[in-house]
């Protein structure tokens, strides 16, 4: 929770938040992901908060974030 205000601020660049995602999420969420037993509904968990992340990043607005669903369930 502390890195949120980093992803959502205003005075960063969209290029600094993705490396912030990059370096500091994205490491933390796969830890020693090599050795998980995971199912399917753990897999979604972990897409789900992923995307979640990645559309705070890009501000997407409502509208736009159902068009991404439905992309990817026609996916």
């Amino acid at each position: 929770y502390g890195l949120r205000r980093f992803i959502k601020s205003r005075y960063l660049s969209r290029e600094a938040k993705f490396l912030i995602y990059e370096t500091l999420v994205q490491p933390v969420l796969t830890y020693a992901s090599e050795a998980w037993t995971v199912t399917k509904q753990e897999e979604n968990c972990i897409a789900t908060f992923e995307r979640k992340i990645l559309r705070s990043i890009c501000f997407l607005d409502s509208l736009e974030q159902k068009a991404g669903k439905a992309t990817v369930e026609m996916g």
